[in-house]
């Protein structure tokens, strides 16, 4: 294992062989293990023979463990582990890029940013993120793209063409992600002189 979860208890494997590639059981061999980390060791234990377990950190970090049969190492020892967030909490995640005020014409920037229950932040990707636009007047909603970043963020951009009132959906399979739907107003923007008419009088 390379990442243990944190905030939980670390139940990490231990693989005794002997000389000729058995496994075999400890026996009489004395099994010493030490983790720590940035704020020093963290007690440990070997459970049933076979597990070397500990509590892992409530924040994110890198730890260092070592184990040693009798007066050597075992074959991968030391190892770094890194300790992550837990699995992801949609409705722990936020969304960021919309800007104080929004103008037609204007291109919009949003990341989701995930976390786990704790508000731990989650720094891998892998979930599928889907998000739809309805903009006024619009007979269906606009598909987006939204793209893995793989650093646990992901993000999505479009255009805002028409002014009114338009709902941003982001969803993870059927569930909403963070404070999904969001609903906000575009403005007009400038008046474009090569789009813009002065309207003289009717003819009679």
């Amino acid at each position: 294992a390379t990442e243990v979860e944190a905030g939980c208890t670390a139940r990490l494997p231990l693989r005794m062989v002997d000389v000729c590639g058995n496994v075999c059981p400890m026996g009489s061999k004395r099994v010493e293990a030490h983790v720590s980390g940035p704020d020093g060791i963290i007690p440990c234990r070997i459970e049933d023979q076979c597990f070397l377990c500990f509590e892992t950190p409530a924040t994110l970090c890198v730890l260092d463990v070592e184990l040693r049969i009798g007066e050597k190492a075992v074959d991968n020892s030391p190892f770094a582990l890194c300790v992550v967030a837990g699995p992801l909490c949609l409705s722990c995640c936020r969304l960021e890029g919309f800007p104080d005020r929004l103008t037609a014409g204007t291109c919009a920037n949003i990341t989701v940013v995930t976390f786990d229950k704790n508000n731990r932040r989650i720094s891998k990707g892998g979930h599928e993120i889907t998000g739809r636009l309805h903009t006024p007047c619009a007979e269906t909603d606009q598909s987006l793209v939204v793209q893995d970043k793989g650093d646990g963020t992901y993000t999505t951009e479009f255009v805002y063409t028409k002014a009114g009132r338009h709902t941003l959906t982001l969803l993870c399979g059927d569930v909403h992600v963070g404070t999904s739907p969001v609903s906000f107003t575009v403005d007009p923007g400038l008046p474009d002189p090569s789009a813009s008419t002065v309207e003289g009088p009717k003819e009679r």
